[in-house]
């Protein structure tokens, strides 16, 4: 079962790369419940949180905050803080896609600390991408919010599937805001900015990051 339970993996990953958000959900659901079935918590866990933030992209949103929560309690339980942050940074995007600026922050805040605490770039530029765009979505601060997400966009290790998703939120800004941005984001580096968010965050800035 254990091997039935891989390749379902395997083919979750394979119908994501393809677009098939819908089919690789189903087979990271079966293959969590065939972990869970034989005790294997990391593997469970792994594939909870790819189906949440799967359901995330197919607009299922009290389904992915579902199956992000299972998933942040096993690795937490596991003490993994890669798959912890993993977790909360998918809960945060949750929380912004409709607009919950207290949830989002409290869970960004949290994942972004446990991301900068084991080095993970990826997760942490995510976790920039998703307050840019909550901060350009809301209009909390449309220009702290561009900085941020022109910052990722520009960031050579960023993966694509997040770069697609600051491209699609920043044409969304007058292009002088974005020339700004983009300007103000070429002499940046990575570990200030989130430095500076997770103060901002943690001290309830309601434009936080971004100056």
């Amino acid at each position: 079962d254990l091997g039935r339970a891989m390749t379902l993996n395997n083919l979750g990953n394979l119908a994501q790369a393809q677009g098939d958000f819908a089919a690789a959900r189903d087979h990271y659901l079966t293959c969590s419940r065939i972990f869970q079935t034989h005790n294997h918590t990391h593997g469970a866990a792994t594939t909870l949180a790819n189906a949440g933030r799967l359901a995330r992209k197919l607009g299922n949103l009290a389904e992915a905050t579902a199956l992000l929560q299972e998933s942040l309690a096993l690795k937490r339980e596991m003490q993994d803080s890669r798959g912890a942050a993993v977790a909360l940074i998918g809960l945060a995007d949750v929380a912004a896609s409709t607009a919950d600026r207290a949830a989002a922050a409290a869970h960004l805040a949290e994942g972004l600390r446990l991301a900068q605490q084991v080095g993970e770039v990826k997760l942490m530029l995510e976790g920039l991408a998703v307050w840019g765009a909550l901060c350009v979505r809301t209009g909390a601060d449309p220009d702290a919010g561009a900085r941020l997400l022109a910052f990722v966009a520009a960031h050579p290790a960023v993966p694509q599937e997040v770069r697609d998703a600051v491209e699609q939120a920043g044409a969304a800004l007058p292009p002088a805001v974005w020339r700004a941005a983009e300007n103000w984001a070429a002499g940046k580096t990575l570990a200030p900015l989130v430095t500076d968010l997770l103060a901002a965050l943690e001290a309830d800035d309601p434009a936080a990051g971004g100056g």
